[in-house]
């Protein structure tokens, strides 16, 4: 399977109560999956097929909760985006990101 694959991608998630960070740096959150998230304005210096450690920090219950992943770059296009491709940080991370999801994006509002 590539990162192209849908079933390995996931469902993407745009939501301001997930932010990322590299290198100590908020990075502009674009979207989030279960493996991976695709950012803007990353710090300079990441190549495809790098290691990265990622910093996943998502509002729950009034604070933020700090996660570490393990990731890799897996694209990075011209336009400057970054695609960071890693395993999920826990078996009900699917599960917080459709709560959160919906929290943020009711349907029919």
């Amino acid at each position: 399977m590539t990162h192209d694959d849908p079933e390995q991608r996931g469902q993407r998630f745009d939501l301001s109560s997930v932010k990322v960070f590299l290198s100590d740096r908020e990075c502009t959150l674009l979207n989030v999956s279960s493996s991976g998230v695709l950012i803007d304005d990353a710090p300079a210096g990441l190549t495809v097929g790098a290691p990265c450690e990622v910093l996943l920090k998502v509002r729950a219950l009034g604070k933020w909760v700090p996660t570490y992943v393990m990731g890799m770059v897996t694209r990075i296009p011209a336009d400057g985006q970054v695609a960071i491709q890693y395993a999920k940080p826990g078996k009900t991370w699917n599960t917080l990101l459709n709560i959160l999801n919906k929290r943020e994006h009711p349907v029919g509002e």
